[in-house]
């Protein structure tokens, strides 16, 4: 049932009516469905919403047109998406960042005596970059007396790292 039938109804004073003149057949798909197919099928059909259903015929999910979208062209900022910050600070020595933040950013923030690359511009391309790999949530690297420990990933993309000022030792008289 869509809201907008029954506000349709609704504000052309129509009070008395079978809600069940409304209902609309459900697209279930199996999580195996590639995205671009069920792109196709959503806009062919023309639903926005289609039941994910796993390997044992139980729902595994919902997926909205707006998913999809998001799926295969990126994030879409919509009136009603949080903002999210880039940077969350911890502490004066210690953040969680957006893997998306242009690393020149975190250079500036930090402090970190690092030479610009033309190899990566974001701080999950950086960390990538240093570490020869597609890392695993865990993974750190220490550069310039800063700990890059990556938080999240998602596929092959770092989502969030944790970056801390290491202590400084004093060095020997």
């Amino acid at each position: 049932v869509y809201v907008k039938d029954l506000f349709q109804r609704l504000a052309r004073g129509e009070r008395n009516f079978d809600v069940r003149q409304f209902v609309r057949p459900v697209l279930f798909v199996p999580e195996t469905k590639k995205a671009d197919e069920l792109l196709r099928e959503m806009q062919r059909d023309k639903v926005h919403l289609a039941v994910v259903v796993d390997e044992y015929g139980g729902t595994a999910g919902i997926v909205t047109l707006e998913d999809l979208v998001e799926e295969i062209v990126g994030e879409i900022r919509d009136e009603y998406d949080a903002e999210q910050s880039l940077v969350l600070p911890v502490s004066e020595s210690e953040a969680v960042m957006d893997a998306r933040i242009p690393f020149e950013e975190v250079r500036e923030t930090f402090d970190i005596d690092v030479e610009p690359s033309e190899d990566y511009e974001t701080l999950g391309g950086f960390i990538t970059n240093h570490l020869g790999h597609f890392p695993r949530a865990g993974e750190s690297i220490d550069v310039a007396g800063v700990r890059f420990t990556v938080e999240s990933v998602e596929g092959k993309r770092i989502r969030r790292v944790r970056v801390t000022r290491l202590q400084r030792t004093p060095e020997p008289a």
